[in-house]
């Protein structure tokens, strides 16, 4: 894996001393930058889920990101290692996000590769959710699955149309950057 090419902590640092055109709009959007995301898309479900509400988002704090989860002992020769890598982490409510793009699950190996590790987390009492750019498309699916993060942080989002179409109006934002 590639070193990024860039750190927040930079960025930040370059912005606040830079007040060209457009300077002003990166200082915010690095407010909402988290490190470590390996696509886009794990970029677009970090944004959905921790955005503030007023921005369609969850306000969920932020999550672990392409973290490393040991595996006990006794599944890992089911799984073949000693440890997972998952997309998005939240270890104190024990939820897993795992991206799953079209392109890298067009083979069996992909899938069964990823079903045996997603398998292998949930008997260690793992909440493991796939995420589908086609789920966050659909309203339905997508507040579904928002719905049952929420429910492990003990939170609920606001439950009118306007923050529906609020939410819709930034996954169509966001999956046509």
């Amino acid at each position: 894996m590639r070193p990024p090419l860039a750190k927040i902590s930079d960025l930040r640092e370059h912005f606040d001393h830079n007040h060209s055109y457009g300077a002003k709009q990166a200082r915010i959007a690095l407010h909402h930058a988290i490190e470590g995301s390996r696509s886009p898309m794990e970029t677009v479900v970090i944004l959905l889920f921790t955005l503030p509400v007023k921005m369609g988002g969850c306000s969920l704090p932020a999550p672990e990101v392409n973290v490393r989860i040991q595996i006990p002992p006794y599944l890992q020769h089911a799984l073949g290692k000693p440890y997972v890598v998952v997309d998005l982490c939240w270890r104190d409510v024990r939820i897993i996000l795992e991206y799953d793009s079209y392109l890298w699950h067009s083979t069996a190996f992909a899938v069964d590769s990823d079903s045996t590790r997603n398998e292998g987390l949930r008997d260690m009492g793992w909440m493991v959710r796939s995420v589908t750019a086609g789920m966050l498309a659909n309203d339905g699916m997508r507040r579904h699955l928002v719905s049952k993060v929420m429910e492990c942080f003990g939170r609920k989002l606001p439950g009118n149309p306007e923050y529906d179409q609020l939410q819709h109006n930034l996954i169509q934002e966001l999956l046509h950057c």
